[in-house]
């Protein structure tokens, strides 16, 4: 009479270990797909704008939940956005080159001039930085 209680105790537990390989094998599977899709969260938040999504076969499809799109919808959404405008970026004024000639001009101004109006200072002691 032991020998069928240990066969039945043996049929459970390989029933047991069953259901736990399984349950091991869809954990695995679901925490492969939020891993998936945490990669794909973060290539969107954290990668290069400019990057885009390249729909193919080797992709995941995460949330294909809606209808299949037809061949004439595609061909619309596969048209791509046109290209920004480019600021144009104002040029720097270039140094002339040293083989121009050149002509100093000084400018001979009377003591008098080089006196601030408001308050009488010398304007060369203003250039060194005071200021009326």
């Amino acid at each position: 009479m032991a020998a069928p209680e240990k066969q039945d105790d043996l049929q459970s537990v390989l029933r047991f270990n069953a259901e736990l390989v399984e349950t091991v094998e869809q954990l695995q599977k679901t925490n492969q797909q939020l891993r998936d899709e945490l990669d794909l969260y973060r290539r969107k938040l954290f990668g290069q704008s400019s990057e885009r999504h390249v729909e193919d076969d080797s992709q995941l499809h995460l949330f294909d939940v809606a209808e299949p799109v037809s061949a004439e919808d595609e061909d619309d959404e596969l048209d791509p956005p046109e290209p920004r405008k480019k600021r144009r970026r104002k040029k720097k004024s270039e140094k002339l080159p040293a083989h121009l000639k050149r002509k100093i001009i000084e400018a001979d101004v009377s003591p008098q001039e080089r006196m601030c109006s408001c308050c009488g200072e010398c304007i060369a002691s203003a250039e060194s930085g005071v200021v009326c």
